[in-house]
């Protein structure tokens, strides 16, 4: 068992990859400013490696290695100082699996912004352990719960294939493997992509083949590069059958010249607008309503900083870029003593985004939410970041609090 790639560019698993790398990492890489990775974890990682297929992970970290070794879900195997080599114990996943959507029931999504939703779903304890999504744009799909026999024999696969055979039709098979566009059911049934990016096959024949071809726009560009190139070289051979014998005059280069550039007052106009539209994007640019909340921040403006973060956060796209501008808006305000607009925004962060900046969040919710003497509310921030971060230092830091 192997992971499929790591970066973007290779499979759209990336998120979760890395996600998983924080996990069993002290210093994670964190690459992806759409996707913030997590902290070292190693209860979610072992659920993680074996839903992505994966059985052995190498670390090199000192404390890293400590928490490893505690961990009864892992056993070491082998190590040659400063590398060391653990095991998944109970290691029970296999390249195809038949989904019991009695246990792990399908959530059906639409494709657009799978990515995020897909993300956030790998990300919480709660969702990875009671659903499965899936990402279709139709209806959703009623499946056939495998039978208690079912199974799954005679896996192969090619460098362009994998087959299979199955007694469980009708029911979901998910394939741990990155989808792509050029992966095709060749036999009776549907394909859809589903998890963090593999794909899941509902099958109508006992005999299963997916087969990595073409698709009608991977087509379209290869004949538009042979007609491209076609038409090159006509143009060659024209240019060098008519090649001129002599050289053009200089009058004829000068009045070349001359009508290069329009001579009407319009045609400066286009030029005026694109630098006009390059000041508006410089001036809005979200980065750049961020930084200088930054440095507002840095001087100790507090308030000034906080609305600067307030709109970056409107002007940013993304859901971790987004989550990031509205932890320092509530920060900011945290630290002006603006407590009920700090609140505001933390509560904001926790009921809408699941990123890097949750944890730390909820627990600074439970905190202004017991400072304002909303006991119940705090109970339940504080039962949430428990359940969904168990061994993050924010809930850590949460449990040394309540001690007596």
């Amino acid at each position: 068992p192997v992971l499929e790639g790591l970066y973007m560019e290779s499979a759209p698993v990336g998120p979760a990859i890395y996600q998983l790398q924080s996990e069993v990492s002290r210093h994670p890489s964190s690459p992806l400013a759409r996707f913030p990775s997590g902290s070292l974890d190693p209860d979610l990682a072992a659920k993680h490696m074996n839903f992505l297929y994966a059985n052995e992970v190498l670390i090199r970290n000192s404390e890293t290695y400590q928490a490893m070794s505690a961990n009864t879900l892992f056993s070491q195997v082998a190590n040659a100082e400063p590398f060391y080599v653990f095991k998944l114990n109970n290691f029970n996943s296999h390249l195809v699996d038949l989904v019991d959507v009695a246990k792990t029931p399908l959530h059906w999504l639409p494709q657009k912004g799978w990515m995020e939703a897909s993300f956030q779903w790998f990300r919480s304890r709660q969702k990875f352990d009671s659903e499965l999504p899936v990402f279709y744009d139709g209806a959703a799909t009623v499946l056939a719960a495998p039978a208690a026999s079912a199974q799954i024999v005679n896996l192969t696969m090619t460098r362009h294939s994998i087959s299979w055979r199955t007694n469980a039709l009708g029911a979901a098979h998910l394939v741990r493997m990155a989808w792509h566009p050029r992966w095709k059911l060749a036999t009776k049934g549907s394909l859809f992509m589903a998890g963090p990016g593999f794909m899941l096959v509902v099958p109508d024949e006992a005999d299963v083949r997916l087969e990595y071809g073409h698709t009608t726009l991977g087509i379209g560009g290869m004949l538009a590069s042979v007609l491209a190139m076609l038409i090159l070289l006509v143009l060659l051979w024209r240019d060098w059958r008519g090649y001129p014998s002599t050289a053009p005059t200089a009058s004829a280069s000068s009045h070349s010249a001359e009508m290069a550039w329009p001579r009407h007052w319009l045609a400066a106009l286009w030029p005026l607008l694109l630098l006009a539209a390059g000041l508006w994007f410089h001036l809005n640019n979200p980065e750049r309503l961020y930084g200088n909340a930054w440095e507002l921040m840095r001087a100790n403006q507090h308030l000034d900083a906080a609305a600067g973060f307030d709109r970056a956060f409107a002007a940013r796209k993304s859901d971790a870029k987004k989550e990031e501008a509205l932890f320092w808006s509530a920060k900011a305000f945290e630290l002006a003593g603006k407590h009920d607009m700090a609140l505001q925004r933390y509560s904001l962060l926790s009921a809408n985004y699941h990123g890097y900046w949750l944890a730390e969040s909820l627990y600074t919710q439970a905190q202004l939410e017991k400072a304002a003497g909303m006991f119940q509310q705090t109970a339940k921030t504080a039962q949430r970041l428990l359940q969904e971060f168990p061994n993050d230092r924010w809930a850590q830091r949460w449990r040394q609090e309540i001690k007596p």
